[in-house]
């Protein structure tokens, strides 16, 4: 298996495990707001902050390891 075949799973497990908390959060049926926020309970923050943290480390990672390979790729 080369590297951007293993790099490329764990993009999908980051995307299968945002798909989950996601679908757990559109069942919480809340606005998003600052308020809102304030006046969720302790495991409905954690989902929420949860499924952010997996989204940054998502982005992080494609920036770092994934984007770079595909250009070196396409050759540029």
């Amino acid at each position: 298996m080369s590297v951007f075949q293993k790099r490329f799973l764990k993009v999908a497990k980051h995307y299968a495990a945002l798909k989950e908390y996601k679908s757990f959060i559109d069942k919480l049926d809340f606005s998003f707001g600052i308020d809102e926020y304030e006046a969720l309970n302790v495991s409905q923050r954690a989902v929420l902050e949860a499924y952010l943290k997996r989204f940054a480390s998502l982005q992080d990672y494609l920036g770092a390891k994934i984007f770079g390979m595909l250009l070196d790729m396409a050759g540029r």
